[in-house]
C-alpha cells in the first residue's frame, strides 16, 4: 500500500488534568503510518483541534478524511486562512469556545429564544388569581 506520512505539532510538556492554557508547541513531529484510518486516529489524538491540511491526489477519499479530522479549519491541498466571511475557530482546547468571523461570530454574542404567539381575536380573562 501506499505510505502516508503525518507531521504533527507536538506539546512541549504533558497537559495536566483539566482545562489548561495551550502547551507552548515544540517543533514537529513525523511519523510514517500505514493505512489512512492510523492516520486519521493518530492526528485526532491530540487535546488541541484548530487546523489540519490533508494532501491527497483524489478528491472523494481527500473529502472523507477532511469530514473525519476534529479540527475547526481543514485545508485540503493548500494552506489557506480564509476571509472574513469564513468561521474560524477551534476543536477541543483550541481557541476560546467559539468561533470568529462570519455569521458565527454572532452566536457567542447571542441566545435563542422560541416565542409562540396567537394574534387571533380571542376575549382572554387576564386577571391573576
Amino acid at each position: 500500500g501506499a505510505v502516508r506520512r503525518l507531521a504533527r505539532a507536538t506539546p512541549a510538556r504533558a497537559p495536566a488534568e483539566g482545562p489548561q492554557p495551550p502547551a507552548r508547541l515544540a517543533g514537529r513531529a513525523s511519523e510514517t503510518v500505514g493505512s489512512d484510518d492510523e492516520a486519521i486516529d493518530l492526528a485526532n489524538d491530540t487535546i488541541y483541534g484548530l487546523q489540519a491540511t490533508v494532501f491527497c491526489a483524489h478528491g472523494k477519499k481527500a473529502l472523507r478524511a477532511a469530514r473525519r479530522l476534529k479540527a475547526g479549519t481543514v485545508t485540503v491541498n493548500c494552506y489557506c486562512e480564509g476571509d472574513i466571511t469564513t468561521p474560524f475557530g477551534g476543536y477541543k482546547l483550541s481557541g476560546f469556545g467559539g468561533r470568529d468571523n462570519g455569521l458565527h461570530a454572532f452566536d457567542q454574542y447571542t441566545e435563542t429564544k422560541t416565542i409562540w404567539l396567537d394574534l387571533g381575536e380571542h376575549e382572554i380573562d387576564a386577571r391573576l388569581e
